[in-house]
């Protein structure tokens, strides 16, 4: 079967649910969409550790680009097809800036151990960092600066509690301007803002870009649906782009919304694509 167009949403927030759970409705669309002879992608800020340990595996799609757009793996061939890591030079300059910045920052491992990390606790408190850690103890342990290790990682993961990350972010981006640096919203409180360092190739449009080349399908041909901030460049390249009522009001000010996360907003934003 020739794959003539493709559909990409994002994961948390967009396709499943708030209890993070896939609807039938969407799980109906997503399996109509083989008759239509499109491609199915997720694109997510999961590592595709996550991804499988949450149980996401039957989930029916071809592709996975995960962590952001810096892997893409192949779900019917079960391999990674692309991974984009930081050059020890790379890794050890981002971690002295946020070290500068005093920032609470993880260092996560080449793919596709990018779910194992080191980690700055710097500040007195932050919850959410907090939390994140006791999600991956065991992947996890805390080091002092001296202890890093210069090597070959994936990205840095840096933890901004509610009210103090958008500055931080730009502070952080215009620090790095050889990098990739993603803005997202923390998926364990809804509130903190998480400040992601990666390749300077590393992004979610890139990653569709390149199944877009793979498969020899046109960027116009391309379908996204995405409600957060690490789903803004793709949105705004793809002439098909849809967000969800729980994105940000500055995004639906600019893309087509339709239904929230709860109420299958993703197979609403396919239906009207499709009949356009």
């Amino acid at each position: 079967m020739k794959l003539k167009q493709m559909a990409v949403t994002d994961l948390d927030g967009t396709l499943l649910n708030g209890d993070h759970a896939l609807s039938d409705r969407n799980l109906k669309t997503l399996q109509n969409l083989v008759k239509h002879e499109i491609v199915r992608v997720i694109a997510t800020g999961r590592s595709l550790f996550s991804y499988f340990r949450a149980g996401f595996e039957s989930i029916p799609v071809d592709y996975l680009i995960f962590s952001s757009g810096a892997g893409i793996y192949h779900l019917r061939e079960k391999k990674i097809i692309l991974s984009l890591n930081l050059s020890p030079q790379e890794a050890s300059y981002a971690f002295q800036t946020l070290l500068g910045e005093k920032l609470d920052f993880s260092v996560q491992q080449q793919i596709p151990e990018n779910h194992r990390y080191v980690y700055v606790f710097n500040s007195a408190s932050n919850p959410d960092f907090e939390r994140r850690n006791k999600l991956y103890e065991g992947f996890c342990n805390e080091i002092i600066p001296g202890e890093f290790k210069k090597d070959v990682y994936c990205q840095l993961i840096a933890i901004c509690p509610p009210g103090t990350g958008v500055d931080k972010y730009q502070k952080i981006k215009e620090l790095l301007p050889g990098f990739s640096v993603i803005r997202s919203t923390s998926p364990i409180d809804h509130q903190s803002v998480w400040i992601e360092v990666f390749n300077k190739n590393v992004s979610k449009l890139n990653g569709i870009r390149f199944l877009s080349d793979h498969l020899n399908i046109g960027l116009d041909s391309v379908f996204c649906c995405g409600n957060d901030y690490n789903d803004l460049e793709m949105l705004e390249a793809c002439p098909n782009a849809y967000v969800v009522d729980n994105a940000p009001q500055e995004f639906k000010q600019k893309f087509h919304t339709v239904s929230s996360h709860h109420e299958d907003g993703f197979s609403q934003a396919v239906e009207h694509w499709l009949s356009s």
